[in-house]
């Protein structure tokens, strides 16, 4: 589980930085007009998010400066289950920045 974490952030980490270096856009939006971005590493199975899993995570990826630049907040994990309920929610106009923001609240 810590390589997937850690390879995925990894590779999160370097694509925020690409944007915020302007070296591409999302549908015309740069980074200028992005003030945080929300860091989500989509997993097969569920983790399970109790405060021990999450400590450990939140200190590997500390460790070694990963998804730590401002404006990037906390790192959530969804499973492959979550992401259909999501899907059923965002066809029904939930927002997704407001789930974010909920979860980023409250991450375990």
């Amino acid at each position: 589980m810590d390589q997937i974490i850690l390879a995925n952030a990894r590779q999160l980490t370097d694509r925020i930085r690409d944007f915020r270096a302007g070296r591409y856009t999302f549908d015309g939006v740069s980074h200028k007009e992005i003030d945080r971005i929300f860091p989500v590493i989509v997993t097969v199975h569920a983790i399970p998010e109790a405060t021990p899993i999450w400590s450990r995570i939140r200190s590997m990826l500390a460790d070694r400066g990963l998804l730590a630049d401002p404006g990037v907040e906390p790192l959530q994990l969804v499973d492959i289950e979550e992401v259909e309920v999501l899907e059923a929610l965002l066809a029904r106009g939930v927002s997704l920045l407001e789930i974010l923001e909920a979860r980023a609240r409250d991450p375990e």
